[in-house]
This record gives structure tokens, sequence and C-alpha cells, in this order.
């Protein structure tokens, strides 16, 4: 399969007709036609002296007071991560180990070269994969993104140049990574190795823009399972990734997406837990106008708006005036990034880097400035962290949300979302911010007295199988009716109880047009999370046999009850009758402590009836149904078979978890005329298994 990634960077273009709408570009396309009366002259705010970074006083994200950062408007003062007293109490990142896995890096830059991990590079422009490590990340063709990136991150402080850092004495490396696949590479290949390494944080500014659900790439998701349980010396590595750009329709249209609303659930990448996703605020403290929604969002950080009538964001450019986003040409708007401005003559830096690719490296510097602080902590550690600390914003009183694109978009009667809902755990959550704004200082100050335990991660998947515990199996008549605020829904009952850090469902659906679909999942605690929009415009040609969903809405919820899948149809142009298909529910989380002595494992088995003797080749699977209706607690069964002398013929492995069924045994190889004891234990929600197996005599007979 092949995996197109692009850096999510949002540059808007400032045309002289401002009825033209604002056109994403990647970030090495050049924007449209400005003419020279155009460019803007800086209309600063005072200057601010902080420090020996003369570009500190129009970091607006470090330390917002209402500066202009170079373009028109000013920012609203305190709308920021709360970074200045991290800095003042020496906690700026050192020694933590970072990978940005972007475009490359400008890794002479005075204001980088001394943060980096030279040997650490890699370049994935070659075919040859031993090539990779330890190769020259610098960029193509002027691509700044990456640059830009790392900055944000790590630009050193306090040595009397340009800006500084989130976190500026973490240590960085750079992957180049994004759009120069060599030809005949894998890129599933690539993928899989820029998720590895020594390192402590991965940043991920990229996304996939296609107009369509992405399918899901197993092996991408068992990596990120794999980093998060062993990187860091068990501890997991952090993996950070930006939401995506997409969120107004008109802003897609140069992805030949129009009409296009975007949500993180459409991007199979951003569906699993062991990634937290980064949403986009901007100078007054809000939602950045072109910010991927989704109930995939962690918290949310600074990304900025355009540069040039609304802050975006200061930072590292690639040097020089002939490359880069601060070119001197006139096809840029502000004089900062014409490098006309006294701050940047030499155009080493820009103000125009934007986007939830801006956000998400705020956050990996704040996790940075956390690891300093505890270096004990774990992925897991650093997800409630910064969930309990984030500071909920845009907190007015209209909280009820319409469709983007219009009333005509909308379905009379039906909520399409909300600013903010407080789930069961008295937690606020929002599909615009997550948990709210990252803050610096209350996440480090949380970091340094940590003493919470979070229990050993758990998940409804089982360790044998791998296939989830809550399947509906094949639903047979649940038709989603057009144009009904009710729409359908169907339960299912978790016997789990789990604290949720997660939430994953998996859908299947007959339905012609899903993009017409709303897709809700509503817990035991009765809390709501809107996990696909209706009326999306996603493209109904591009979509995967079974779509994957997270949520996080549901954060120290508990597990255990009934589980409801609501679908609503957003239209009524369908041409024939669709439904529901097949739905799945895997919930993350941690257990419930049980006191010492109250453990209470599952009895045995109180029945197992082979079916009737037939003629039987020399390999068989015998049948045989399983009975045990008492024993509500029952979270699966699992079977062995030993031959006459007691040898293991099929140790202890999974089958299913209902309470009565037929099953097979597979791979079990049972000769001619033997004896077998089939042996069948039942393990209970807490992974205590039965004392006692049941066990019956089967004698096997060849003809």
């Amino acid at each position: 399969m092949k995996m197109y990634w692009l850096p999510l960077a949002f540059f808007i273009l400032q045309s002289c007709v401002k009825d033209e709408g604002q056109l994403p570009v990647a970030a090495n396309l050049s924007p449209g036609n400005v003419a020279p009366t155009d460019v803007v002259e800086d209309s600063d705010a005072p200057v601010i002296v902080v420090g020996t970074d003369p570009l500190f006083a129009q970091s607006w994200h470090l330390l917002n007071t209402g500066q202009t950062s170079y373009s028109t408007n000013p920012g609203t003062a305190g709308e920021d991560v709360n970074i200045e007293e991290v800095h003042a109490l020496l906690h700026r990142g050192t020694g933590v180990r970072i990978a940005v896995s972007d475009t490359g890096v400008d890794t002479t830059h005075p204001d980088l070269d001394d943060n980096e991990i030279a040997d650490s590079h890699r370049n994935y422009i070659f075919s040859n994969s031993s090539d990779w490590h330890g190769a020259d990340p610098f960029p193509s063709d002027g691509e700044a993104h990456g640059t830009a990136v790392t900055g944000l991150i790590a630009a050193e402080g306090w040595n009397g140049v340009g800006s500084r850092g989130v976190a500026p004495e973490a240590l960085w490396s750079a992957f180049r990574y994004i759009q120069d696949y060599s030809p005949g590479t894998s890129s599933i290949a690539m993928h899989l190795d820029q998720m590895e390494g020594d390192f402590d944080i991965f940043n991920y500014s990229y996304g996939s823009r296609e107009c369509g659900f992405t399918p899901l790439v197993p092996s991408s998701h068992a990596k990120l399972l794999e980093g998060v349980t062993t990187l860091r010396g068990g501890k997991g590595a952090i993996y950070v990734q930006s939401a995506g750009n997409g969120f107004l329709a008109s802003d897609n249209t140069l992805e030949g997406c129009t009409g296009y609303y975007a949500n993180t659930n459409i991007d199979a990448e951003l569906t699993s837990p062991h990634k937290i996703i980064v949403g986009a605020i901007n100078a007054l403290g809000l939602k950045a106008s072109y910010s991927t929604p989704g109930s995939g969002i962690w918290v949310s950080a600074p990304g900025g708006e355009d540069g040039t009538t609304d802050p975006a964001m200061v930072t590292t450019d690639i040097q020089g005036c002939s490359q880069g986003l601060s070119i001197r040409n006139f096809l840029f708007p502000t004089a900062f990034d014409f490098g006309s401005h006294a701050d940047n003559l030499l155009c080493n830096y820009t103000n125009s880097m934007n986007g939830t690719s801006s956000a998400a490296p705020v956050v990996s510097g704040v996790i940075a400035l956390m690891l300093e602080a505890n270096s004990d902590l774990t992925f897991r550690d650093v997800k409630h962290i910064l969930a309990m600390t984030a500071v909920p914003i845009d907190l007015i009183a209209l909280n009820t949300l319409n469709h983007p694109g219009g009333g005509a978009l909308d379905l009379l009667g039906h909520q399409y979302d909300l600013r903010w809902t407080t789930n069961n755990a008295g937690r606020p959550f929002s599909n615009f911010y997550g948990f709210g704004r990252v803050n610096a200082l209350e996440a480090v100050n949380e970091a340094l007295i940590y003493s919470t335990d979070l229990g050993l991660y758990a998940r409804t998947i089982d360790p044998n199988s791998d296939l989830t515990y809550y399947d509906s199996g094949t639903l047979v008549g649940v038709t989603i009716p057009d144009n009904s605020i009710t729409g359908i829904v169907n339960s299912m009952t978790s016997f789990h109880n789990y604290i949720i850090e997660a939430v994953q469902v998996e859908f299947t659906t007959d339905h012609p047009k899903p993009s017409e679909l709303a897709v809700h999942l509503i817990s035991p605690g009765l809390t709501t999370s809107r996990l696909l929009n209706i009326n999306s415009g996603v493209d109904d040609n591009i979509i995967a046999t079974s779509t994957l969903l997270m949520t996080n809405a549901f954060y120290n919820e508990n597990s255990e009850g009934t589980w409801s899948i609501q679908l609503i149809d957003g239209s009524n142009t369908d041409v024939t009758a669709a439904s529901l298909t097949n739905w799945k529910l895997i919930i993350h989380g941690h257990k419930e402590p049980i006191p010492v002595g109250s453990e209470s494992p599952p009895t045995a088995i109180t029945g197992l009836v082979p079916n009737p003797l037939i003629s039987l080749s020399t390999t068989v699977s015998p049948l045989f149904t399983i009975t045990d209706p008492a024993n509500a607690s029952v979270l699966r069964y699992e079977v062995s078979i030993v031959d006459s002398s007691n040898n293991v013929v099929a140790d202890w492995y999974s089958i299913q978890n209902s309470m009565t069924f037929t099953t097979t045994l597979q791979g079990t190889n049972v000769f001619a005329d033997g004896t077998y004891t089939v042996k069948v234990r039942s393990v209970d929600i807490d992974e205590e298994v039965s004392t006692i197996p049941f066990s019956l005599a089967w004698t096997v007979n060849i003809p």
C-alpha cells in the first residue's frame, strides 16, 4: 500500500480581492501572486525585552502580551502555554531526545545546530534501507517545514540569536521523511522505521490529505503499541501528531475534496490511543480556523493563523533569502518574510508558520520539559498529566455547534456537535480542543510530584487470538432510516470493569453514501461521544471495508455496562435501504483495584458436551459445546487437549466468550484410535482462572 503524507502547515493567502477566500497549499508550493503594494508593514506591539533572544518578544505562543508577531492584528494577552516561569525554574528539556520526522532540517542553522544529535539523523530518499540512518537530512527544493517545526521545539535559548524553542535545551534529530520517497522503496517500511529508535519523543507534523476514509494499516498500529510498551526502557516513547487542517470545506479544494469537512476519525493513523493528537488554537485563544476536530484529539496548542492579518508562529527557517518561507520575492505579504524588516534581514526566520503542524511541536516541547522534570514518567503518565492540567477554553454560553457548511447540511432537530461535554467521570472534553489548551507550568509542576498509579494497561482484546471480546456479529435488519434524528441504536454489554483511557469502535455498513452518516457512541455512564458528524462530504468511493474510530471522551469513566452505537443519516438521497452490519468495541484502560482477599475467580465449567461420534479422518477438529449460564463474570474460555499419556496435544488457547456455543479445535492433530481429554477452563474479567478445569475424555475412532 502506498501512503501519502503531507506537512500540516496551513499557509493562507491574502489576495487583493478579499472575497476570493482562503486556499491551503503544501509547504513546498508558492502562495498566489501578491503585488508589491500589498506588502504589510509590521505594526509591532511595544517591544518586550526578555532574555537575549530578540524574537522572543514576538513569540506569542510562549508569552502572549497581545503582540502582533509581525502581522496586522494583535493577539489576546495571556493566551499562551504558560512557559515563561517554567524556563525561569530551569526546566528547559535538557537531555530529552526528540525525533522530528518531517521534510528535513537545515542542520547548520545557528539557532539549531548546538542541539542536534548529528549521528541519529535519517533520510528516506534512498531506496536501500541501509542508507537511511545517519544520512544528511537537509531538505530539498527549499522545503522549510521541518526546519520551522524543529525551531518551535528546540531553538536554542538565550544565545543572542533569533527565537526560542519550547524546550530550548532538548536534543533533536531530523528524519527527512515527507514527500520525496525514492521509487521502489516500501512506504510502509519507512513508515515503521521512523517510529523506532533511541528517542523519547517522536514529532509527526504531517497527515494524510485524502478525501475519504484512509484504510487501517495494522502493522502501523502494532508498531505504536510496541513503541509505547518497549521504548524508553519500557516506559514507552511518546508519539505526538497533528490533527490536520481540514475543518473548512473551502480549504480542501486543492486536494480535490470539494465540500469535504475533515475529522480525525477519517484518517486511520489518528485512531490509535498510542498517539497524542493535537489540535490548533490561535493567538486569540480560540480554535484556529483550519484545525480539524474529532474525538481523537487529546489536547490543543498554539498553531496560529495566516501571519499576515493575524499572528502565525515565529520560528526558524532555512537560512538565506533565496529559499524557505522567508524569501526575497514579492509573493510573500509581510515585510518580515520578505527580509526587509530589521529583525529578519538575513531571512533566517519566518512569521508565517502555522497549522496543526505548529501545534504538535509545541506539545512535544512541553512533554520534553515534563520528562526533564521526571524521567520516570511513562507514556500513559504523560497523557494523564496533560489531560488533568489542560485548560478548557472557549467556554461560552452557546455550547451548541451547527454544521460548518451551513443550514442546508444540518438536520432539523439534530445537534451537530457541542463545544464541550462533561463525561460521567466529571472530565470536560471537546472535539475542538480535546481536554483543552496545554499548560506547561501546571504540567511540569504535576510531573515533579507525580505519584498516580494508573495500573497495568489492559484492553478488551484477547491476548491469545487478537480478537476483540465485544463483537456484535453479523447484524440483520438494523436499517438506518433517512433523515431521522434518532437513527438506529444497537447495544452490547461490557463485563470489563476498566477505568477507561480510550475507546475504539470498528463498524461496517452497506450504506452507499457513508459521508451522510453521524456515528455516536454512548457509554454505560450515558455520556455521548460524536465520533463522526453528518454530511461530511468524504468521498464515498474512498472508504474502507470496515472503519476504525477512536474517542477520548470517556476518559476516567468505568467501562462496565451497556454500550450503544447510534447511526444517524443526515440526508434522504439514498436509493436503497442501508444497514449497520457489524460493530466491535475495544476498550483501553486499566483495571479497578481489587482489595486483597476479595478475588472471586469463576467456578469450574458446568458442562461439556461433545457432538455425536462420526467417521473422522486422521486429522480432525472435533466439535463441542460449552454451557456455563450461571457465570456472568466469565470473560472467556480456554481449551487444551492431552492424550492418554497426558502429553499436550494443544496447549491452552482462547475460544469464544459467549456462554453457550459450538466451536472447533483448529490446528489440533488427533490421530487414529486414540483417547484424548478435552480440558476447558474459564477466565474472569480480572484474568482469574478457574481452579479446576472441566475435562471430558474423547475417543477418536478411525474406520
